[in-house]
């Protein structure tokens, strides 16, 4: 809930580490969603770096935006669109994710659901669809770069097949497959003639302590060299292809921006914290605001559906602040409450009730030891609760770790 960690099944972990993006790299992740992946990616690249998060399913994208909440994510954006209109983006990247929608062959050992919605038909179209993808993705990556392909499947069809398929003609663009077999607990993949798919990676669940996992390492030792750096120009993204910005229609962009300005300043982040008042990154829609990642200045924000870190929204009367900042924060000179796990304040609040609090009236940022985790609104001695609803604990007992 603090975002401090991530649970991750440890299988799934194995792609980003393939990967290896680097401190300041520019990450594409093409179906990102829930986020695992996007977290991973996020905390290698650093602050200097940039995740691209994108999801084709705009209902997904919610969790991705939830745990990017959580995950207090400054250096990441999310779009929401088919792979073939991110070239619209006008950029390549780095590095590319390309963590494929599959048929979950893998997942059977945990998930009854997954059996139950296995079927040959399923495999061929998840097949067809992967095709799809690679043939997308592909032309995102920069020269040098590189781009992981993984499945949680067993088939052949949806893994070494796809691969093999795949190089078949971006060989003559200048790929060239990595061998990733010797990875910790990784097996070879399974041979498919004419290519070297035993380079492929597999994860077997009675092998390793996880799921299984199918990935693969392409490298684009194309025209430009392996310069390994900041996104080329690939064209494509002026004219009218664009989607139109939806910009401030029912509030002044100015009068957001100013009330967003005023309450950091009132509760001293403007001192303590000055990126977030820097006016070169502000993108507002309606009543909204967001923080841009300093290394996503000049990326088309119109495509975003969340362009950085998103600071509130103006309400009535008042400004209101976003989990998300919260999550970014820690307890310093700024007005806060902390309370460590043993304290039944933090389940009330995690409950989203409302809590005794004497103090001075105003935000507050609610904290458990030193981190934050949400907002309230101090009101004659009463914290009214603003955690999003959407994460409180249900019911009297709350969860413990280790307990």
């Amino acid at each position: 809930m603090a975002g401090l960690f991530y649970m991750q099944e440890p299988s799934a972990m194995a792609p980003v580490e393939a990967l290896s993006p680097r401190p300041g790299d520019v990450v594409l992740d093409v179906a990102a969603a829930p986020g695992g992946k996007t977290t991973q990616l996020s905390a290698a690249v650093g602050v200097s770096g940039l995740v691209v998060a994108n999801d084709v399913s705009r209902s997904r994208v919610r969790s991705l935006e939830e745990n990017l909440d959580r995950w207090g994510a400054t250096n990441t954006v999310v779009t929401s669109m088919p792979a073939d209109r991110i070239r619209e983006m006008g950029r390549t990247f780095d590095c590319v994710m390309l963590d494929a929608p599959c048929s979950g062959e893998a997942l059977f050992r945990r998930d009854p659901a997954a059996v139950q919605q296995w079927s040959t038909a399923v495999v061929k179209g998840c097949a067809r669809r992967q095709a799809r993808l690679l043939v997308d993705a592909g032309p995102l990556v920069a020269p040098g770069g590189s781009m992981v392909y993984s499945t949680c499947s067993f088939s052949v069809a949806e893994n070494e097949a796809q691969v093999a398929q795949w190089l078949d003609t971006a060989r003559s663009n200048g790929w060239a497959l990595d061998n990733v077999s010797s990875l910790p607990g990784a097996s070879p993949g399974l041979a498919v003639p004419g290519t070297p798919t035993d380079r492929t990676a597999r994860y077997w669940p009675h092998l390793v302590e996880g799921d299984g996992q199918f990935l693969a390492r392409m490298r684009n030792m194309g025209s430009g060299g392996a310069k390994h750096g900041r996104p080329h120009d690939i064209g494509g993204a002026g004219g009218s292809s664009r989607r139109p910005t939806n910009e401030a229609k029912h509030h002044d962009h100015d009068k957001v921006v100013s009330a967003w300005t005023q309450f950091a300043t009132d509760v001293g982040l403007a001192d303590l914290a000055p990126q977030l008042v820097d006016h070169t990154r502000f993108v507002v829609r309606s009543n909204r605001i967001w923080l841009l990642p300093a290394s996503a200045l000049g990326l088309p924000t119109e495509f975003m559906v969340r362009p950085g870190l998103p600071l509130g929204r103006l309400r009535p009367g008042r400004f209101e602040p976003h989990h998300g900042l919260a999550t970014v924060l820690e307890a310093s000179s700024i007005p806060h409450v902390s309370w460590e796990q043993t304290d039944p304040r933090l389940d009330a609040y995690l409950r989203g009730e409302t809590i005794k609090s004497p103090g001075e009236p105003g935000w507050v940022l609610v904290c458990y030891h030193r981190w934050g985790m949400g907002w309230a609104r101090r009101t004659q001695g009463t914290l009214k609760n603003f955690f999003p609803r959407a994460l409180r604990w249900q019911g009297r007992q709350s969860p413990r770790i280790g307990g």
